[in-house]
């Protein structure tokens, strides 16, 4: 398997001596597109909002960001230069704290949606992003995230050491 398709380690595989506490209350967040517009638009509703977002630009970055930080919900392009929304999955489901993903395309239709949530995604945004339905989304997906995986009212973040 390449590097680039390993399944990432997430914060909860990792012991607290190395930890950074992150206040459960924070959102906290990886966008993946190569469309710099979409990025600065995410980047400018999470600042509104004091979440926080991590970027990538390919699918090999997102991974790489995703071997460092817990990040409960992804924000992606459909299709990006080096994989899809499909490979983020395939990597994501044998995971027991897998994050919420949310694909964004300008060719969101019913059928793009039906096949996201058949495969295990969450939702679909369209292009241009609004910020009402990106927040919206992105909340709901953190929320659904913490229902289900964090049963106390911290949660311990840690980096992966090299």
């Amino acid at each position: 398997m390449p590097a680039s398709r390993r399944p990432y380690k997430t914060a909860l595989h990792h012991n607290t001596r190395d930890a950074d506490i992150i206040d459960a209350g924070a959102l906290i967040s990886l966008a993946v597109s190569p469309n710099e517009a979409d990025l600065s638009s995410l980047q400018h509703m999470f600042d509104d909002a004091t979440w926080k977002l991590y970027q990538a630009h390919t699918y090999r970055e997102a991974m790489s960001q995703l071997s460092r930080y817990w990040v409960p919900v992804i924000v992606c392009e459909c299709q990006l230069s080096d994989g899809s929304w499909k490979d983020f999955l395939s990597q994501m489901a044998p995971l027991a704290d897998r994050p919420r993903l949310i694909v964004i395309s300008k060719h969101a239709d019913e059928g793009l949606w039906s096949e996201i949530l058949a495969m295990g995604g969450f939702d679909l945004l369209a292009t241009p992003l609004k910020e009402t339905e990106v927040a919206y989304v992105v909340g709901s997906a953190w929320l659904d995230w913490r229902s289900e995986h964090e049963p106390t009212d911290r949660h311990v973040l840690i980096t992966a050491s090299r």
